[in-house]
């Protein structure tokens, strides 16, 4: 074996002894000729580490999936790492809708991809490009590591112990001429495999430092002007203790689904949709997790009066206009550090004018049972009897704000609204089902037309798991009817705007060979899942359109 075959083998050694240093890594190989040294050498290490391994040929996919495995494991405290091994060229820009989204809700993500020497850098050769500036902007680091060099690995490797933080993403570029038949030889030998310390310890969590002293003043001064507390998307891990501040400071609080505490706040909740914030404007808003999916958040931006305080994981505001705002891994110590709150009282008092507003709710979904508010609420009642429920943006989540059951709470309710729109929900999904026996998502008919490669991951789940994706399918893009600027727009670009997809959902779940059910009523609903058969079901409900549009113009009247 030539010297640079041996040099090679050594740092890969190396290479994987540092991965496996960060965590409890879960392995997702997305095949090419490039990445085949790397695949090799990574899931050497996790037959003997015990790590789970995936496959698929789709790196866009590929990458929302590990988003959805990191979204049903992740815990501040937790040492899981996804890390997704890549080939080089146009196949690695496939990564950068799920590393922009991993960044914005902070999941420890790893792109670990295969690249040409340096020496062919600007060189114009097949498959060479610049990738090491593919994802700036939107991960906490990157190393170039080039296995031909004879380079000292000491200064990758201490600028990866003392940056890792366990909750963001980092490119690991790993540089290698064309594959050799015996280097690959060399790392399915037990003589390469023995060679490795896999007994290294983890890089423990790095802690985010904070400062509470604004947020307590924040809640201590001019609460005659009224607060009232928006809770975005929580982990399971904080939901505690964030129930437990707000029983205390007993502000009135509206939770989106994806806090998984709507229900859980019993008198203190408005639930009757948010509207009753624009007839009833209050002075602070304390925003505690991810951002609300709700315009109200969106509408902050033109009321710069509206004091607003967020406790959020994220590592922006969430706001262009003036706010305060703290970031930590774990929402949990930051409540723990403010110690005891004041009560507060509902000043403005919403919380009556809400009861009202739940009961005429209540009358207009009775009133509108097909239409598209009225069947999420439906399904949210189902949904509540999974471990999961993955939810859609666009209308979904908005849908799902306003008419979502608040009896039961959810075991784990997901989005990916960080910046996501309708990139890789169904890979998203079917990563979060994957851990899952009984799980529920709900996307639109676009949504899941811009996705349908990732179906091919539904064999990936559990033979004995059961999962419904019910799809929305109202012709597409209806959100955009309920923008201010829809009216007027002429016909044609009103029709440009819609993008009706006419998908079959039938031929689809043939293609893929899932189960399919078109479901009419509640009661088709309740027979599918007393059916109990395992795999993915596509479950399509097809809203009655007038009674969507009747519905939207009465609730405008609340």
């Amino acid at each position: 074996m030539h010297n640079q075959e041996q040099q090679i083998l050594t740092g890969l050694a190396t290479l994987t002894q540092q991965l496996q240093r960060l965590g409890e890594l879960e392995l997702m190989v997305c095949s090419g000729a490039r990445n085949l040294v790397l695949s090799v050498a990574l899931t050497q290490v996790a037959e003997q580490k015990g790590y789970q391994v995936w496959s698929h040929y789709d790196e866009r996919s590929a990458g929302f999936f590990m988003l959805g495995r990191l979204q049903a494991s992740y815990a501040s405290e937790s040492n899981k790492v996804a890390v997704i091994v890549a080939t080089s060229g146009t196949a690695i820009a496939e990564l950068l809708p799920a590393v922009i989204e991993a960044h914005a809700q902070q999941r420890p993500l790893i792109i670990l991809s295969a690249d040409l020497p340096r020496s062919y850098d600007a060189s114009g050769a097949p498959q060479c490009m610049p990738q090491l500036e593919l994802f700036d902007g939107f991960i906490e680091g990157k190393i170039d590591i080039d296995l031909t060099l004879d380079e000292s690995p000491q200064e990758w490797i201490h600028q990866l112990e003392s940056q890792w933080s366990s909750h963001d993403v980092w490119q690991l570029n790993v540089r290698f001429p064309e594959t050799k038949v015996k280097v690959i030889e060399a790392l399915q030998a037990p003589a390469w495999r023995e060679s490795l310390n896999l007994d290294l310890e983890v890089i423990a969590p790095k802690r985010q430092p904070f400062q509470v002293a604004d947020l307590m003043r924040f809640l201590e001064e001019d609460t005659w002007r009224g607060l009232v507390v928006m809770l975005g998307g929580l982990e399971i891990e904080d939901r505690a203790e964030v129930l437990a501040f707000l029983k205390q400071l007993k502000a009135p609080v509206i939770a989106d689904v994806t806090s998984g505490l709507r229900g859980a706040l019993g008198q203190l909740e408005i639930l009757g949709g948010e509207s009753i914030l624009q007839q009833n404007k209050p002075g602070k808003i304390l925003r505690i997790g991810e951002v609300p999916s709700g315009r109200f958040w969106r509408d902050l931006e033109e009321l710069p009066k509206v004091k607003v305080f967020s406790i959020t994981r994220q590592h922006e505001p969430g706001l262009a206009r003036e706010n305060q705002w703290i970031q930590s891994s774990s929402i949990t110590r930051v409540l723990k550090g403010l110690g005891d709150v004041k009560a507060l009282e509902d000043v403005l008092d919403l919380l009556p004018q809400d009861r009202k507003r739940q009961g005429k709710l209540q009358e207009l979904l009775s009133a509108y049972p097909q239409s598209e508010v009225a069947w999420m609420r439906e399904i949210s009642i189902f949904s509540s009897l999974g471990n999961s429920w993955y939810i859609g943006n666009s209308l979904p989540i908005r849908n799902a704000a306003l008419a979502a059951q608040s009896d039961v709470c959810y075991e784990e309710v997901r989005a990916n609204r960080g910046v996501n729109g309708i990139d890789g929900q169904v890979a998203t999904f079917l990563g979060l089902a994957s851990s899952c026996e009984a799980s529920w998502g709900v996307l639109g008919d676009v949504t899941t037309s811009y996705d349908v490669g990732a179906f091919a991951l539904a064999k990936k789940l559990p033979q004995d798991a059961v999962a419904y994706l019910v799809v929305m399918n109202n012709s597409g893009g209806r959100i955009f009817e309920q923008l201010p600027f829809f009216k007027v727009l002429n016909p044609q670009v009103q029709e440009m705007i819609l993008q009706n997809p006419e998908i079959d959902l039938s031929a689809l779940a043939q293609l893929w060979k899932l189960h399919y059910t078109l479901v009419n009523t509640a009661e088709d609903l309740e027979n599918l899942v007393e059916s109990q058969k395992t795999g993915l079901h596509i479950i399509e409900i097809r809203p009655d359109e007038s009674q969507s549009k009747a519905l939207s113009q009465r609730l405008k009247q609340l």
